[in-house]
């Protein structure tokens, strides 16, 4: 059985998508921000998870008044990428503006016919950055895992299908690795998400000074297709709209797994204290064993060792 904050969400998720479909953007932005204020306050197992990200990405010296105010900040953004998205399926996707840097990087790798994955994470709108990249390729393959809340994945499935993209879900294909190389080896795009491991597959890396779990995925691919990585990500803009930033790529050729993801998991350390308000990460992704702990330790006492 399902614990009752999933019946709340669930209950909630429908109350604002159905108010908000007739909404101009303005006031769905309000209505976000109301929404965040209702589940701060009503979901503390939640709040207490989005607290330890948070206090973690920004290094632990985060005033209460801070946290508690980034807390909301973040929900509040997830409410506006859920209403964006679902304005796609309105037809509405010129009401979102984009500006767009490092887009040269993808098309590079693309004129490779290599394949490229795209990595990205739970940062401004994962969903936004593949519309917003749908011109470089008919199509592109995403994976994802299933959504908790079932009308909504619904919906998600829907729209990518309007937009032309192809969805993968985790564990509902025992050959949708041989899919995804196919994909690839024709030149192909597929879209990953790495910061929310599945089940036991990831590995431990260092992150914000502490240890993470990344999923192994986009690392076991790139090395299976000698594909290109690169990371990219659609961050909610101060106008509003969305700034589409693609880093440069990653060639896997000679590096090993966990190179792979430690250069994927600086890149996204880097974004994340940038733009911590803006990591919608709602799981707890960390690491605490006690060996993660111990490898942590070294490594800061390793970092202060070399510090000039």
């Amino acid at each position: 059985m399902k614990p009752w904050h999933h019946y709340l969400r669930s209950a909630l998720f429908l109350v604002v998508v159905g108010t908000a479909w007739y909404l101009p953007r303005r006031a769905q932005r309000r209505l976000s921000a109301w929404t965040a204020r209702f589940v701060h306050r009503l979901a503390p197992r939640l709040r207490r998870r989005i607290e330890k990200n948070l206090t973690r990405a920004l290094c632990g010296e985060v005033a209460p008044a801070e946290l508690r105010a980034s807390v909301r900040a973040v929900l509040t953004n997830y409410g506006n990428y859920v209403l964006d998205f679902l304005a796609l399926s309105r037809g509405r996707s010129k009401d979102v503006q984009c500006s767009r840097r490092g887009e040269h990087h993808l098309r590079d790798a693309l004129a490779t016919r290599r394949g490229v994955i795209l990595v990205t994470a739970h940062l401004g709108s994962w969903e936004m950055a593949a519309l917003f990249l749908a011109d470089h390729a008919k199509s592109i393959t995403l994976v994802s895992r299933a959504e908790e809340i079932g009308y909504l994945g619904e919906m998600r499935s829907t729209i990518r299908s309007r937009l032309d993209h192809d969805e993968l879900l985790v564990g509902k294909d025992p050959m949708a690795a041989l899919a995804l190389l196919g994909r690839l080896r024709a030149g192909g795009m597929v879209g990953m998400q790495i910061d929310r491991a599945v089940g036991s597959s990831f590995l431990s890396v260092p992150f914000c000074g502490a240890r993470f779990r990344m999923p192994r995925g986009p690392a076991r691919l790139a090395h299976a297709s000698e594909a290109l990585v690169i990371p990219v990500f659609a961050l909610f803009a101060d106008d509003g709209g969305y700034e589409l930033v693609v880093e440069p790529s990653i060639d896997p050729r000679g590096l090993t797994e966990a190179q792979i993801l430690a250069r994927l998991a600086a890149v996204l350390e880097r974004y994340v204290r940038s733009y911590p308000r803006q990591w919608l990460m709602m799981q707890d992704p960390w690491d605490d064993s006690p060996a993660a702990a111990k490898a942590a330790d070294g490594e800061r006492r390793d970092a202060v060792g070399t510090a000039p």
